[in-house]
């Protein structure tokens, strides 16, 4: 796991860090760490290793993750079709329209009239 990511609306991040001794070897390039913290409403510190348990949620994360994508893509060719009927829709009303104020020359929007009843009995 070297990636910071954000789990819960808590943003676990690996830092290096560098001390405050004047003769330390982090003064050089080579800093102490990586150590783990978690950001949320404070800072608390981790250690060197994640806490069992956010790795275990990590994983499930990433398993529902591929659930969500699967579903939004379904979603998203569902609304695919849902837009091109609705523009088919208003196309077909714009249509209509400008053939009762006298302004069409295409006639065949008024195929769609004849499953319309036009008196009431």
């Amino acid at each position: 796991m070297n990636e910071d990511f954000m789990l819960a609306g808590i943003s676990y991040q690996r830092r290096f860090l560098v001390c405050n001794k004047p003769i330390c070897r982090c003064h050089d390039g080579r800093k102490h760490g990586p150590y783990w913290y978690a950001y949320g409403k404070k800072l608390v510190y981790l250690g060197k290793e994640l806490p069992a348990q956010i790795l275990v949620d990590l994983a499930e994360l990433k398993c529902k993750q591929e659930v969500i994508k699967k579903k939004v893509k379904s979603l998203d060719a569902q609304e695919s079709l849902l837009v091109k009927e609705l523009n088919s829709i208003r196309d077909l009303k714009r249509n209509l329209l400008n053939y009762s104020y006298g302004r069409a020359y295409d006639i065949s929007c008024l195929r769609s009239l004849r499953i319309e009843r036009t008196r009431k009995k």
